[in-house]
């Protein structure tokens, strides 16, 4: 795996995943800070590499990743992850402010469905149709189980820092989809189990309905699954 990092880092700068982190300044009136990948969390190895977009505030602080993660587990198949992680909300809200978007409140750097959807939607073709398409070309690599595919939404915080727990609904706006007694509620997941390639409309429509899945199961008053499918 690490003779293809270069190639992998290279593609990554013009998939959907990209343009899905970048489009979270320019919907709130600024400009995209430079797409640049580099190492991520796990490093390179014979089996792993990872690759990351880092956006960090003026003072240096880091405020958003996005990363990509694949791995071989016990050689014989691929395991692939793409996340997005809003690592300080103070540092974000400066980076916004840096290139020019006009974010005043937290609330306004709250994810909307919209931009949830079109992320999740991204990371599911990067896991299995962009660079994770690469890594399965090695010849000794087969499918042998339909691929499984977790949406998962979590509220984490590093363990040396305040026990107030934080909050999904602090991080996107789930108004549309009403309200939910589920407090705090810090975990979201859904798997989704089927083929491996799919066309980026289904993709697209899947990824409302697992979001609309995801709303019922975890107590929200109005999981309007049209409402996401047809964005």
């Amino acid at each position: 795996m690490p003779y293809q990092a270069d190639e992998l880092a290279g593609e990554l700068r013009y998939t959907d995943l990209a343009l899905a982190v970048q489009g979270l300044s320019e919907r709130r009136g600024g400009t995209s800070p430079a797409v640049r990948w580099e190492a991520g969390r796990t490093g390179r190895s014979t089996d792993r590499c990872s690759f990351a977009y880092i956006v960090a505030a003026p003072d240096g602080n880091r405020a958003l990743a996005a990363e990509v993660m694949l791995s071989e587990a016990c050689g014989s198949a691929i395991v692939a992850v793409a996340e997005l992680r809003i690592e300080d909300v103070a540092a974000w809200q400066a980076a916004l402010q840096a290139h020019g978007a006009f974010v005043l409140a937290r609330s306004q750097m709250r994810l909307s469905l919209r931009e949830l959807w079109a992320f999740l939607a991204a990371a599911w073709r990067a896991v299995t149709h962009d660079p994770a398409s690469r890594a399965r070309r090695r010849p000794y690599l087969r499918a042998v189980l339909p691929a499984a595919v977790e949406l998962r939404l979590s509220a984490e915080q590093p363990s040396d820092q305040a026990t107030t727990p934080h909050d999904l609904t602090d991080l996107i706006d789930f108004s549309p989809l009403g309200s939910t007694d589920r407090k705090p509620l810090a975990l979201m997941t859904v798997t989704i189990s089927g083929p491996i390639r799919l066309s980026d409309e289904d993709r697209r429509k899947r990824t409302g309905e697992a979001i609309a899945f995801m709303a019922q199961g975890f107590g929200f008053s109005k999981p309007n699954g049209d409402l996401l499918s047809g964005w």
